[in-house]
């Protein structure tokens, strides 16, 4: 969709003193934009940084020509998701820093980023004439240029998120960390550890059933090293093993990809859903009641696309 801009505030950027404290770097992105002179309405992104588990980036561009042209600014917010319906309340504030000892230029904004309108932003942010204007003030002894002598500018957005919805948080589950009554055993492989249940690996593993309860050195003990084997690998196979088992139902695989956060495997359950009554079938199983509202709402939009 296109840029978004705020009607609810002046026209003229807030000049605030002094820079923001420190302590909050997570909800910072920080972009000093080279070639200023040469950007132009196509307009440049930044890298792509990932605050509290969504996707963000900032687009700068001019639009305007002559006296009229000005310097537009954007935040963009999960543009590659797949969830169809996402929301979140963003605060957040824009600063473009003075390259010297001056106030910087920042201007704060309040909205509900979702599906529907995934940016906002300010057009114009400030004029260009404004951005490059080097007349000096000596009674305050300033000047109010804010580009700096290398044709660069510093941008810093800093976003504070509430009310999160239809996103997975970063982490919820995973092996690494112990799962109390589930978990009664580690691995060590590479210096990672790895909890997991010797009933689970018992059962599916003549190797693990006869290390686990007949008589092998390892049987008592809580931590067992596995050598020449790789961390990554086990972990790729566990759902490999899980994707191609035939004796997990599909609702169950589901659960699992959603507790130990298998994306893979959760995508091929999703994909092997192909009917709105396979799907009406899972809804009414055990595991569809253990399931996160992040995986109930992967069913939804499953549905939907399946009866539209």
């Amino acid at each position: 969709s296109s840029p978004s801009s705020p009607d609810f505030v002046n026209d003229e950027a807030e000049k605030v003193k002094g820079r923001k404290p420190a302590g909050e770097e997570d909800n910072l992105i920080q972009w000093t934009i080279g070639d200023v002179s040469e950007l132009n309405s196509s307009g440049k992104f930044c890298d792509v940084k990932i605050i509290e588990g969504l996707p963000w980036r900032i687009l700068a561009e001019t639009n305007g020509k002559g006296v009229n042209k000005h310097l537009s600014i954007f935040i963009y917010g999960n543009e590659t998701g797949d969830s169809r319906r996402w929301s979140v309340d963003v605060h957040g504030v824009f600063t473009i820093e003075h390259p010297g000892e001056g106030e910087d230029l920042t201007k704060s904004f309040r909205r509900i980023l979702n599906t529907a309108c995934s940016n906002w932003g300010y057009s114009p942010f400030i004029t260009w004439q404004k951005l490059n204007d080097v007349s000096e003030d000596q009674e305050k002894a300033r000047i109010m240029h804010y580009v700096s002598d290398d044709d660069s500018i510093t941008l810093k957005v800093r976003v504070h998120l509430s009310n999160i919805v239809g996103f997975r948080p970063d982490i919820r589950f995973n092996f690494s960390s112990e799962m109390k009554d589930l978990s009664d055993l580690i691995l060590v492989i590479e210096d990672e550890k790895v909890h997991v249940s010797k009933q689970y690996l018992a059962l599916f593993s003549p190797v693990f059933r006869a290390m686990f309860y007949q008589n092998f050195f390892e049987k008592d003990q809580e931590e067992i090293e596995l050598q020449e084997v790789e961390y990554d690998i086990v972990i790729d196979r566990c759902e490999i093993f899980l994707i191609d088992s035939k004796k997990f139902t599909v609702a169950e695989k589901l659960l699992l990809s959603d507790q130990y956060r298998l994306f893979r495997l959760e995508d091929h359950c999703i994909s092997t859903i192909k009917s709105a009554a396979e799907v009406k079938a899972i809804k009414a199983s055990e595991e569809y009641k253990l399931l996160s509202d992040f995986a109930k709402v992967s069913l939804f939009e499953k549905m939907m696309k399946l009866i539209t």
